[in-house]
Protein backbone atom coordinates (compact mmCIF):
# COMPACT_ATOMS: atom_id res chain seq x y z
CA UNK A 1 0.00 0.00 0.00
CA UNK A 2 1.22 3.52 -0.84
CA UNK A 3 4.14 2.13 -2.87
CA UNK A 4 5.37 3.60 -6.14
CA UNK A 5 7.06 1.11 -8.46
CA UNK A 6 9.59 2.33 -11.01
CA UNK A 7 9.56 -0.15 -13.89
CA UNK A 8 12.59 -0.81 -16.06
CA UNK A 9 10.34 -1.92 -18.92
CA UNK A 10 6.68 -1.86 -19.79
CA UNK A 11 4.42 -4.51 -18.31
CA UNK A 12 2.09 -6.35 -20.69
CA UNK A 13 -1.48 -5.12 -20.39
CA UNK A 14 -0.76 -1.51 -19.48
CA UNK A 15 -2.36 1.12 -21.68
CA UNK A 16 0.99 2.05 -23.22
CA UNK A 17 2.22 -1.54 -23.73
CA UNK A 18 1.44 -1.49 -27.47
CA UNK A 19 3.32 1.78 -27.92
CA UNK A 20 6.28 0.45 -25.94
CA UNK A 21 6.31 -2.71 -28.11
CA UNK A 22 6.22 -0.63 -31.31
CA UNK A 23 9.02 1.63 -30.04
CA UNK A 24 11.12 -1.43 -29.26
CA UNK A 25 10.57 -2.83 -32.78
CA UNK A 26 11.20 0.58 -34.38
CA UNK A 27 14.45 1.01 -32.44
CA UNK A 28 15.61 -2.47 -33.36
CA UNK A 29 14.93 -1.78 -37.05
CA UNK A 30 16.78 1.52 -36.86
CA UNK A 31 19.77 -0.15 -35.17
CA UNK A 32 19.79 -2.73 -37.98
CA UNK A 33 19.87 0.03 -40.60
CA UNK A 34 16.30 -0.72 -41.72
CA UNK A 35 14.43 2.52 -42.38
CA UNK A 36 10.82 3.30 -41.51
CA UNK A 37 8.64 4.46 -44.38
CA UNK A 38 7.68 8.12 -43.89
CA UNK A 39 4.12 7.36 -45.08
CA UNK A 40 3.36 4.22 -43.04
CA UNK A 41 4.70 3.61 -39.53
CA UNK A 42 4.31 -0.17 -39.92
CA UNK A 43 6.37 -0.44 -43.13
CA UNK A 44 10.16 -0.65 -43.17
CA UNK A 45 12.74 -1.05 -45.93
CA UNK A 46 16.44 -1.82 -46.22
CA UNK A 47 18.28 0.11 -48.89
CA UNK A 48 22.03 -0.18 -48.38
CA UNK A 49 23.97 1.89 -50.92
CA UNK A 50 20.62 3.20 -52.25
CA UNK A 51 19.79 -0.29 -53.59
CA UNK A 52 16.49 -1.69 -52.26
CA UNK A 53 17.19 -5.13 -50.81
CA UNK A 54 13.95 -5.83 -48.96
CA UNK A 55 10.87 -4.65 -47.14
CA UNK A 56 9.17 -5.55 -43.88
CA UNK A 57 5.77 -4.82 -42.45
CA UNK A 58 4.51 -5.32 -38.92
CA UNK A 59 1.00 -5.80 -37.59
CA UNK A 60 0.80 -5.94 -33.79
CA UNK A 61 3.36 -8.72 -33.11
CA UNK A 62 3.38 -10.24 -36.61
CA UNK A 63 6.23 -9.59 -39.04
CA UNK A 64 6.16 -10.16 -42.79
CA UNK A 65 9.18 -9.46 -44.94
CA UNK A 66 10.56 -10.20 -48.35
CA UNK A 67 13.62 -9.38 -50.35
CA UNK A 68 16.95 -10.71 -51.43
CA UNK A 69 18.71 -13.60 -49.67
CA UNK A 70 21.12 -10.97 -48.28
CA UNK A 71 18.16 -9.11 -46.76
CA UNK A 72 16.79 -12.27 -45.17
CA UNK A 73 20.11 -13.03 -43.49
CA UNK A 74 20.44 -9.40 -42.37
CA UNK A 75 16.91 -9.32 -40.90
CA UNK A 76 17.28 -12.61 -39.06
CA UNK A 77 20.70 -11.76 -37.62
CA UNK A 78 19.91 -8.18 -36.61
CA UNK A 79 16.35 -6.88 -36.61
CA UNK A 80 14.56 -10.04 -35.43
CA UNK A 81 17.30 -11.39 -33.20
CA UNK A 82 15.96 -10.09 -29.85
CA UNK A 83 12.39 -11.22 -30.58
CA UNK A 84 11.08 -14.73 -30.10
CA UNK A 85 9.96 -15.22 -33.70
CA UNK A 86 8.00 -18.41 -34.26
CA UNK A 87 6.89 -19.80 -37.61
CA UNK A 88 8.76 -18.77 -40.71
CA UNK A 89 7.10 -19.52 -44.03
CA UNK A 90 8.01 -18.90 -47.62
CA UNK A 91 6.63 -19.67 -51.06
CA UNK A 92 2.87 -19.86 -50.43
CA UNK A 93 1.28 -19.16 -47.05
CA UNK A 94 -1.51 -17.28 -45.28
CA UNK A 95 -0.71 -14.17 -43.25
CA UNK A 96 -3.48 -12.35 -41.35
CA UNK A 97 -6.11 -13.70 -43.76
CA UNK A 98 -4.06 -12.83 -46.85
CA UNK A 99 -3.06 -15.70 -49.12
CA UNK A 100 0.44 -14.91 -50.32
CA UNK A 101 2.29 -16.82 -53.00
CA UNK A 102 5.49 -16.23 -54.90
CA UNK A 103 6.35 -17.56 -58.32
CA UNK A 104 9.79 -19.20 -57.91
CA UNK A 105 10.77 -18.40 -61.51
CA UNK A 106 9.75 -14.74 -61.78
CA UNK A 107 9.66 -13.88 -58.04
CA UNK A 108 6.27 -12.26 -58.71
CA UNK A 109 4.20 -12.05 -55.51
CA UNK A 110 0.44 -12.54 -55.55
CA UNK A 111 -1.83 -11.53 -52.66
CA UNK A 112 -5.42 -12.74 -52.50
CA UNK A 113 -8.28 -12.99 -50.03
CA UNK A 114 -10.35 -15.38 -52.13
CA UNK A 115 -10.66 -18.07 -49.44
CA UNK A 116 -11.46 -15.48 -46.77
CA UNK A 117 -14.13 -13.88 -48.94
CA UNK A 118 -15.74 -17.16 -49.95
CA UNK A 119 -15.66 -18.73 -46.49
CA UNK A 120 -19.16 -19.18 -45.11
CA UNK A 121 -20.65 -16.78 -47.64
CA UNK A 122 -24.42 -16.98 -47.82
CA UNK A 123 -26.45 -15.88 -50.80
CA UNK A 124 -29.30 -13.57 -49.83
CA UNK A 125 -32.31 -14.13 -52.06
CA UNK A 126 -34.16 -11.07 -53.37
CA UNK A 127 -37.18 -10.98 -55.62
CA UNK A 128 -36.82 -9.59 -59.15
CA UNK A 129 -38.97 -6.61 -58.10
CA UNK A 130 -36.72 -5.85 -55.12
CA UNK A 131 -33.55 -6.21 -57.22
CA UNK A 132 -34.87 -3.50 -59.54
CA UNK A 133 -35.26 -1.05 -56.61
CA UNK A 134 -31.56 -0.22 -56.45
CA UNK A 135 -31.95 3.20 -54.78
CA UNK A 136 -34.42 2.15 -52.08
CA UNK A 137 -33.36 1.90 -48.46
CA UNK A 138 -33.05 -1.53 -46.88
CA UNK A 139 -36.03 -2.83 -44.94
CA UNK A 140 -35.32 -3.80 -41.31
CA UNK A 141 -35.41 -7.49 -42.33
CA UNK A 142 -32.99 -6.92 -45.23
CA UNK A 143 -30.68 -4.94 -42.97
CA UNK A 144 -30.64 -7.81 -40.48
CA UNK A 145 -29.90 -10.39 -43.22
CA UNK A 146 -27.12 -8.29 -44.83
CA UNK A 147 -25.53 -7.49 -41.47
CA UNK A 148 -25.18 -11.12 -40.42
Amino acid sequence: KNVLWILNKCVYGLSDAAQMWYNCVKDQMKNAGIERCPHDDAFFFWKPNKDLQGTMSIHVDNFIFGGTPKFRVHVEKTALLPFNVGDRQEGSFTFLGLEISQNPDTYEVTVSQQNYIMRDIQIIQLSARRKSQKNHALTPDEFKRFKS
